[in-house]
């Protein structure tokens, strides 16, 4: 199941030429707003299958997997450093799987930074914890239900679809 949704979301990615990157710059220098459009429509589909699945397993009577994830000063830097490595390698980490698949020879060498970015972040990831400021130790499950985070969520993902999708028009001259 997870290779057939794997290979229609990447068919998705592909045919669609959804790029983080280029997102931006499509929506700031062409005004073109479809990119965001077709991010928010991934979004809210990925939400709804993930809503889907913790609905099944509370109905099964399995216990959901929860992760005691803390927002802090690290997701702030580690936010501005995977930007800046996007922005510099020009692509994020499914694009450059797709540009890779398209036989794009030189996103090899962007997975390969991918992939050493990511072992060196799991080899520091606790001590890199453990060694600055953290907002909340409370757990976002704490704070709010899951359910009423997913409702949250869709909402503010259709308002934003709604949003993008009457937004600015192709301004060729």
């Amino acid at each position: 199941m997870g290779l057939i949704l794997g290979i229609i979301i990447g068919w998705i990615l592909y045919s669609n030429r959804i790029c983080f990157a280029n997102m931006f710059v499509q929506t700031i220098y062409l005004k073109d707003r479809r990119g965001f459009e077709y991010l928010f429509l991934y979004l809210i589909f990925a939400t709804v299958t993930i809503g889907v699945a913790q609905l099944a397993l509370q109905v099964l009577n399995m216990p959901l997997q929860q992760s005691n994830w803390q927002v802090g000063i690290p997701t702030i830097i580690g936010a501005v450093i995977f930007g800046v490595g996007m922005t510099i390698a020009g692509s994020c980490t499914g694009t450059t799987l797709v540009r890779i698949g398209e036989g794009t020879k030189t996103y090899i060498l962007v997975a390969l930074g991918i992939a050493i970015g990511f072992n060196l972040g799991d080899i520091h990831y606790l001590q890199w914890w453990d060694s600055t400021v953290i907002f909340t130790k409370r757990p976002l499950w704490d704070i709010m239900p899951w359910s009423l985070a997913l409702l949250l969520q869709l909402v503010v993902l259709t308002a934003l679809y709604i949003l993008f999708k009457g937004g600015w028009k192709n301004e060729k001259s």
